[in-house]
């Protein structure tokens, strides 16, 4: 997971995500609630959504947006990348 520095960022995120269950753009955009060409945009990183956009997509790609502390974000990609391989976790105590 890379750390994303404006909400714009996500777009390419989501598109893979979408591609990833074989959701149509207009399927996904009807399940949103948005027009097709506002998932576009996003898609393709040239709008911002709002929260409540970024919310409904979630909803509809079956993920989960959440708020991480800034100091938190590099135990939190660990975590995330741990959980995609076979590495083992951290000892007890060792910084991740």
């Amino acid at each position: 997971m890379e750390h994303k520095s404006s909400i714009s960022e996500i777009g390419p995120v989501l598109r893979e995500r979408r591609r990833e269950l074989g959701k149509s753009a207009a399927g996904l955009a009807a399940l949103a609630g948005i027009e097709r060409s506002t998932l576009a945009r996003i898609e393709a990183g040239k709008t911002s959504p709002s929260w409540e956009t970024v919310l409904a997509l979630g909803q509809a790609l079956d993920l989960q947006p959440v708020l991480v502390p800034r100091q938190r974000v590099r135990a939190v990609e660990a975590v995330v990348r741990m959980t995609e391989s076979s590495e083992a976790p951290p000892s007890t105590g060792d910084e991740w």
